[in-house]
């Protein structure tokens, strides 16, 4: 069986899905690339939902998780593993083929500002990243 090939992984606000459009299934709404607390709020965030949407090719069942690591230091770089999301499950069948996935993940904590990094994963191994730059 050969890998998944992930065609691309985006953060987004929400994303919605239409049963009509079978060949491109997923609205992504408001994608975000940073972050902050809203007016009055302050560190830590422990209610923010977001998704994730992968375009994936494959073949067969695959489980997959999402880490969500914050990335420090600029002399010396240190990442801490924040949470974890899954199993999620992407069925192929058994024919390969590309298809688009969207998973809610709900309420992620992020305690300080940084940068953190969503990755797509399969047993050890990350196959795409997707970066976030929370602000104070």
């Amino acid at each position: 069986m050969e890998p998944v090939v992930v065609y691309h992984f985006v953060l987004c606000r929400r994303a919605s899905y239409d049963l009509g459009d079978p060949v491109a299934p997923y609205s992504l709404h408001n994608v975000v690339f940073q972050l902050g607390p809203e007016a009055g709020e302050t560190y830590p965030l422990a209610g923010i939902d977001l998704w994730v949407s992968a375009r994936l090719e494959g073949e067969d069942g695959h489980e997959f998780w999402i880490d969500v690591v914050r990335i420090t230091g600029d002399d010396e770089f240190s990442e801490e593993l924040i949470t974890a999301y899954g199993p999620l499950i992407a069925p192929f069948g058994s024919d390969r083929r590309t298809m688009s996935r969207a998973w809610h993940l709900r309420r992620v904590p992020f305690d300080v500002p940084g940068l953190y990094e969503f990755r797509l994963m399969q047993g050890d191994e990350i196959l795409a990243v997707a970066s976030i730059r929370l602000e104070d």
